[in-house]
């Protein structure tokens, strides 16, 4: 029941003298020598006291644990990219599922991002499904993809143009703006001109002794070769 101060008319509903204590500016506490409430007091008095229910309960403890019951899978890679010096439009990039169960790709909003020469970002919303120990490639053209590995790639893009500068990144749950990075092939804000991870008319590909994806380019877990085309890219996909 809110304290407020009462008129002459609530006072009769009390048999016995009230007194009121001031506490602090804008707060009344009304103390009162009797039983005998009102009807709509004692109503009001009962719901403030009365213990939540079972099920009340168990919905708040609910909502202040969701964020960690909850473990998604994040066990994706980035497994190849491929900037063939014979077609640039073959140019691919190749997804790997580490994990024993499926990812669902458009659930999980994932997206793979690619930053050109260490400045302007650009995203690609994934799609689909990708089943565990399975790979999915996103091809910069269908056409010219199909022509040259003789089948069509998961999704295509023509955001996947590195030629081989270009740095490319897993995010999960949002794009490079909000989302998670999970895998990265390049250091965020380098031009790959020069750098280790240089990947220019050639074809860099994952070594399959890396067991969980990596937010941060590590030479080692890469095989980058000095030149490749078409036909070397074919072997990988």
């Amino acid at each position: 029941m809110n304290a407020r101060r009462r008129g002459s008319s609530e006072a009769a509903s009390v048999t016995a003298s009230a007194t009121e204590q001031s506490v602090e500016p804008h707060q009344i506490i009304i103390t009162a020598s009797t039983t005998a409430l009102s009807g709509s007091c004692v109503g009001a008095l009962a719901a403030a006291t009365k213990e939540p229910s079972s099920a009340t309960k168990a919905s708040r403890h609910a909502r202040a644990h969701r964020s960690t019951t909850t473990t998604a899978n994040t066990k994706l890679i980035i497994s190849d990219v491929a900037d063939p010096g014979d077609n640039v439009n073959a140019r691919f990039v190749e997804l790997y599922n580490l994990s024993s169960s499926a990812i669902d790709l458009s659930a999980g909003s994932w997206y793979l991002s690619k930053q050109v020469n260490g400045g302007t970002w650009h995203d690609i919303a994934l799609s689909g499904t990708i089943q565990p120990g399975e790979t999915y490639t996103i091809g910069y053209n269908i056409t010219d993809f199909n022509t040259a590995y003789g089948f069509d790639p998961d999704q295509s893009n023509t955001n996947i143009s590195g030629n081989g500068n270009d740095g490319y990144y897993l995010y999960f749950e949002g794009d490079y703006t909000s989302g998670s990075l999970i895998d990265a092939y390049g250091v965020i804000d380098e031009d790959g001109s020069g750098k280790a991870w240089e990947y220019t008319d050639s074809h860099a590909v994952r070594n399959t002794s890396v067991a969980a994806p990596n937010t941060t380019w590590t030479a080692s877990e890469w095989t980058i070769a000095s030149s490749a085309n078409v036909e070397i890219g074919r072997a990988h996909v």
